[in-house]
């Protein structure tokens, strides 16, 4: 009796529990993906590197919501060899976000309740492998 109604308990901990353990101040719901044609990259490879950053952006950027996303073919283009060759990698893409904060945003140095325009996500791979983030912000 007393081993039924301990798991009767932990059922009921577990339950109450479930709603803390999600980060519900961190939203990617209701965003804009911008991809133009890259004479650089495929669709797919462009999609690949905005989901590293989409699944980054949730676990790290608590108090944020996405606005856009976009592929910066541009600063690919001036700076990826640069970022390439310093990562030892052998190719490098630039994302950018548009994301607001609240009062809640986590600890990454980030103003509370501001729009943060062009915030450029850096990332390299070797291979064909999978992408990797190498450094975000502004310059």
């Amino acid at each position: 009796m007393l081993k039924k109604v301990l798991n009767y308990l932990w059922v009921i901990v577990i339950v109450i529990s479930l709603p803390a353990c999600q980060d519900t101040n961190t939203s990617v719901d209701d965003y804009e993906k911008i991809i133009e044609d890259s004479e650089f990259y495929s669709r797919e490879d462009i999609e690949a590197a905005m989901d590293v950053v989409i699944e980054t952006f949730k676990k790290d950027y608590t108090g944020c919501t996405l606005k856009v996303i976009a592929f910066d073919e541009d600063e690919t283009f001036l700076s990826g060899d640069e970022y390439a060759d310093s990562y030892n990698a052998d190719e490098c893409i630039i994302i950018t976000t548009t994301f607001e904060t609240n009062d809640d945003v986590s600890d990454l140095g980030l103003n509370k309740n501001t729009t943060y325009d062009d915030y450029e996500w850096v990332l390299v791979r070797s291979n064909k492998g999978k992408w990797k983030i190498k450094d975000r912000g502004y310059d």
